[in-house]
């Protein structure tokens, strides 16, 4: 009986050795999993590579939905529009004749016209050095569908985007030259012929909008910041652009208007002694 005792004892003892073991071992391994998870920020450069090209997938995916969804005979039209309007080859001839015109503008709104010009370069060798560093190709879903001469082959970001919401924010920024402007050149013109007319609700016409400036620029300005808007967003839907291209010119030209503005703007000064002094070379005139 008592060797019986003496046997059951010894293996109660050895089975609880052998799971105090075990306890012990479980609490090490618990003890050094966290050790074991690897950190978040020593992802392989593959990780980081395959994430990369999903999201650019995503982007494929999503412009060419948007470009076979809105792109129609009835949007056609007006996106076309935006794109035309919102062309480098527009922008940069218009301002610079319009700046070197003589008797068109005062000298404040001729700086004004001459700082858009030296944005719109600018912006050109911005845009065009990212283009030619990150080299991302341009759509081909919309291919066969519109014939159009492209400055280059590069997509990322929208040269379009940028250049308009460049121009939306640089207006704004110079709201206070607008109203000024309106007051003491426009309105005056715009009082003489309406004056005169043989409608009398268009006598005050003009009063009614000087009462009400600053409401008039600033919806006009919605108006101009509403066409930005509209010209980017056409990027897409024409399949000239990725969503992330225009999402990136967007951002870019907001910043490059901020940064001109109170960095980089041309003082009247500067304009005005510029002006006279290439108008003095084209308009010499002629000795007889």
């Amino acid at each position: 009986m008592g060797r019986k005792f003496q046997k059951a004892g010894g293996h109660m003892h050895s089975e609880g050795l052998k799971q105090s073991q075990q306890t012990e071992d479980s609490v090490s391994e618990i003890t050094s999993y966290p050790a074991q998870i690897p950190s978040t920020s020593n992802l392989s450069p593959d990780a980081a590579t395959s994430f990369l090209q999903q999201v650019l997938e995503y982007d494929q995916q999503i412009s060419q939905h948007v470009y076979q969804q809105c792109l129609g005979s009835f949007s056609y039209p007006f996106v076309r529009f935006c794109e035309v309007s919102g062309d480098g080859l527009f922008w940069i001839p218009a301002t610079a004749l319009i700046w070197l015109f003589p008797t068109a503008l005062t000298p404040e709104t001729r700086a004004f016209v001459f700082n858009l010009f030296i944005a719109f370069i600018i912006d050109l060798i911005v845009v065009g050095a990212i283009k030619g560093t990150v080299k991302r190709s341009r759509p081909v879903h919309n291919k066969g569908h519109v014939v159009i001469v492209a400055m280059d082959h590069w997509s990322f970001p929208s040269g379009h985007s940028t250049r308009v919401v460049m121009i939306a924010t640089l207006c704004w920024l110079n709201i206070g030259l607008w109203k000024d402007e309106f007051k003491q050149v426009w309105l005056p013109h715009l009082l003489k012929p309406l004056r005169h007319s043989r409608f009398p609700a268009l006598h005050n016409f003009p009063l009614m909008i000087d009462e009400d400036n600053d409401g008039a620029w600033t919806f006009a300005l919605l108006i101009l910041s509403t066409w930005a808007l509209a010209t980017a967003i056409s990027r897409i839907v024409l399949g000239r652009h990725y969503v992330l291209d225009v999402a990136a010119g967007v951002i870019l030209g907001y910043l490059e208007g901020v940064f001109l503005h109170f960095m980089l703007f041309v003082p009247i000064e500067v304009s005005e002694s510029l002006h006279h002094w290439v108008v003095s070379k084209c308009y010499q005139p002629q000795k007889k």
